[in-house]
């Protein structure tokens, strides 16, 4: 059982921590009460007005997925085959169009036609 702590003012916000702190929708998050008691003892007097609140929660760990590693691994391979893949993909048609327009600008300049 692991216990993390937040400092929340009436109006749902929490602090982001510092001595002088301000306040957002996700705030700062405190791994340990001695993490906490270090950020109280070097904020400014008058930070926390009597609205501010500590919440302490506790983290609770659930297995939400299993896999093999070797599946992840073989995944991770795929992924990075199928990006070499279209990188190559997009290589060819930018090397196409720039031989097409060297071919285009050498049809002008030379006067040169389809052969027959």
């Amino acid at each position: 059982m692991a216990l993390v702590y937040k400092i929340q003012r009436s109006d749902g916000l929490y602090s982001t921590g510092g001595s002088t702190p301000r306040w957002s929708k996700k705030g700062k998050l405190w791994p340990t009460k001695q993490a906490l008691s270090a950020h109280l003892g070097i904020v400014d007097k008058g930070a926390y007005k009597a609205d501010a609140t500590l919440i302490t929660y506790e983290l609770v760990e659930s297995v939400v997925d299993t896999r093999l590693i070797t599946e992840v691994l073989a995944e991770k391979a795929l992924s990075a085959a199928a990006r070499k893949a279209e990188e190559a993909e997009r290589r060819e048609k930018w090397l196409k169009s720039q031989r097409k327009s060297l071919y285009d600008q050498l049809q002008k300049e030379f006067g040169l036609g389809p052969t027959e």
